[in-house]
């Protein structure tokens, strides 16, 4: 008799378990908000870069064309809706559905899709050559700072 309560008193008890499952449960609870809040921070980090590299190669143009005595005429950035940014990279942008991605409405509008909700506008202006966000002003912000 003795040997068999040995062999089930090594085990936890029941109070032990929930109190695991409970404790596990309120760390998941407070670290998937971070989680989300790092995608989401992410997104922003790379379109900060994108945003970087246009602004950059445009500026490169401009002062290319300034030097050969062309006109400073660009009106479209790219030659397809596919391949974004073309005419001014020389590795263009990829359009593609897989969320974050850019996609162009026109030859001057651009926009950056973060997920189904929210996009973020771009305006090109081909008689300045300027790149900037023509969106709300909270999303203008994040991509500011």
């Amino acid at each position: 008799m003795r040997n068999f309560l040995n062999i089930y008193s090594s085990g936890f008890s029941l109070i032990e378990l929930i109190f695991s499952i409970l404790l596990i449960a309120i760390i998941a609870s407070l670290a998937v908000p971070k989680i989300f809040l790092l995608q989401e921070t992410n997104y922003i980090i790379e379109l900060k870069s994108d945003l970087a590299t246009i602004q950059n190669a445009l500026k490169n143009y401009q002062n290319i064309s300034c030097m050969k005595n062309k006109s400073n005429s660009l009106q479209a950035l790219d030659k397809d809706d596919k391949n974004l940014f073309s005419n001014i990279l020389n590795h263009p942008i990829i359009s593609n559905d897989t969320y974050p991605f850019w996609s162009k409405q026109n030859n001057q509008t651009y926009f950056f899709n973060i997920d189904q909700t929210n996009k973020i506008k771009f305006i090109y202006n081909p008689a300045t050559f300027t790149f900037l966000c023509n969106s709300q002003e909270e999303l203008c912000q994040k991509v500011l700072r």
